[in-house]
């Protein structure tokens, strides 16, 4: 029995794929889970306060930003990933606001049926991942200042 792609991909029991073709000026497009509905406990505390957190801090105007579907154009991908730094846990925060620095124009969709999935093992890592993300972001902060200067 094979899984479908959207258990490859983490995204849980019963989703649905819808094909997707962004207007042509759009260079990214980023996922909005409703933390509300596919997380619980500690790690809706946590992914709700982190996004809320990463928005304070970088200016950034998105919901959402661990969610884990992003998708990019070719050329849009090559130039920010060429300049990444962090390959931990905050390294999509850094993508991001790469994006946005850079004028990228950067879309949303809604992830309505995103779940957790049983058994994951963000409950075993939750405080650490959140530490280290906390320190990543810290670090964009302080690079894009850096940029910003020069």
């Amino acid at each position: 029995m094979s899984a479908s792609p959207c258990n490859k991909l983490g995204a849980g029991t019963g989703c649905s794929w819808t094909p997707i073709s962004p207007p042509q000026d759009v260079d990214v497009i980023i996922g909005v889970r409703d933390l509300r509905r596919s997380h619980t406990g500690v790690r809706r505390f946590i992914s709700s306060f982190g996004n809320r957190l990463v928005r304070n801090t970088l200016r950034l105007r998105i919901e959402d930003t661990q969610c884990g579907f992003k998708a990019f154009r070719g050329p849009v991908a090559d130039d920010l990933f060429g300049r990444q730094t962090i390959l931990g846990w905050g390294f999509d925060i850094e993508i991001l606001a790469l994006a946005a620095q850079r004028g990228y124009r950067i879309e949303t969709i809604a992830i309505d049926d995103w779940q957790e999935v049983a058994g994951g093992t963000f409950k075993n890592v939750a405080v650490t991942g959140a530490l280290s993300t906390f320190r990543d972001l810290l670090k964009v902060r302080r690079s894009l200042r850096k940029s910003k200067a020069s």
